[in-house]
């Protein structure tokens, strides 16, 4: 019996959430044409990127499905974002006798139907097209990053984490725990400090003298 396996991706941003492609609506239709009911689809969740497929979920997905089995995936970006790779991955799987759907692409469900030469072209066109264009907006999301850090740093704005700054009694608590006279605890603790922050303020401290 075949299995249904639905592979849900984000990158590794806050803002990105799994939920909204286990709501998906296009998941809701999908599953009725395909006589599904959601309660049988096998869920696969990653939280990496799409640059390649060094991804543990996905590995073990490819590890998993056999001759038969079909893979669900939101929209080809999901699948992946980097054109030879993906190709390569998708050929594999169909190869393999593995049906991989994408939700925002139901053509490709007819596609399977035809199972012919010109189907099978059809789909590799499409599948093409998705992956170039998924690439080409990973590569858009790149270079405005790098426009801002670029414009960021010509304003003179700091980036990454902002320096702190050292307490006004700090040097007296540094001078008592060198001293001997107090514990490092207890110097954490006037100065109010966590340890990362205090130990890399006293390497800081010793760099300036």
């Amino acid at each position: 019996m075949s299995r249904w396996f639905y592979y849900l991706r984000i990158s590794t941003t806050k803002k990105q959430k799994l939920d909204r492609q286990l709501e998906n609506q296009n998941l809701e239709s999908f599953c009725q044409r395909m006589g599904l009911n959601k309660d049988q689809l096998i869920v696969m969740e990653e939280k990496k990127t799409g640059k390649n497929f060094d991804r543990p979920n996905y590995k073990l997905l490819k590890e998993v499905v056999n001759a038969g089995d079909n893979i669900i995936v939101a929209s080809v970006d999901r699948f992946g974002r980097n054109y030879i790779e993906g190709r390569k991955e998708f050929a594999e799987l169909l190869a393999a006798g593995v049906k991989v759907y994408v939700l925002n692409r139901p053509m490709l469900e007819e596609l399977y139907k035809l199972n012919n030469n010109m189907s099978k072209f059809m789909i590799n066109f499409l599948v093409d097209w998705e992956l170039i264009t998924a690439e080409e907006d990973l590569n858009k999301i790149k270079e405005r990053q790098r426009e801002g850090i670029e414009a960021a740093q010509a304003k003179g704005r700091h980036l990454g984490r902002k320096a702190t700054e050292f307490p006004d009694n700090f040097e007296a608590e540094y001078e008592s725990w060198k001293a001997g006279d107090q514990t490092a605890v207890q110097t954490m603790n006037n100065l109010d400090l966590k340890p990362n922050t205090f130990y890399r303020m006293v390497k800081k401290w010793e760099n300036k003298k």
